[in-house]
């Protein structure tokens, strides 16, 4: 079974110092498989394994960060995120949860451009 599902989010972040709030805008898509690959876990519940995108674009309302020369520009960030998870029944109640991650974010100032991986491993409990 595939189930497709996607998302659109805007926030707004009102912080004491403007050049730390700023509006952000992400949609995201993703698409979860479920599937019984055999012995391992629990026989009697799936698994399931999703890959997702996420954009996210990020506009800041002021340029006064104390670390930025006073001529810098308002900053704007456009950013992708990848993600890959499993999850894996162990149990009726209990799951093994494994993910990779991917970032790439982008600014019209430099200090602020990265990428960067995670990896995740952890469990999940139902009731």
């Amino acid at each position: 079974r595939l189930v497709f599902s996607g998302n659109l989010k805007v926030s707004q972040r009102d912080a004491l110092r403007d050049y730390e709030s700023y509006t952000s805008v992400a949609a995201g898509v993703r698409l979860t498989g479920y599937y019984r690959p055999g012995p391992v876990g629990d026989a009697a519940s799936p698994w399931s394994t999703s890959f997702g995108v996420d954009y996210v674009t990020t506009d800041y309302d002021d340029n006064g960060d104390p670390g930025l020369p006073s001529a810098a520009p308002v900053r704007e960030e456009n950013r992708w995120n990848l993600v890959l998870s499993t999850d894996i029944p162990l149990s009726t109640d209990w799951s093994l949860v494994a993910d990779v991650n991917y970032a790439d974010n982008a600014s019209n100032i430099e200090l602020f451009e990265y990428d960067s991986w995670g990896v995740g491993l952890g469990v999940a409990f139902t009731f």
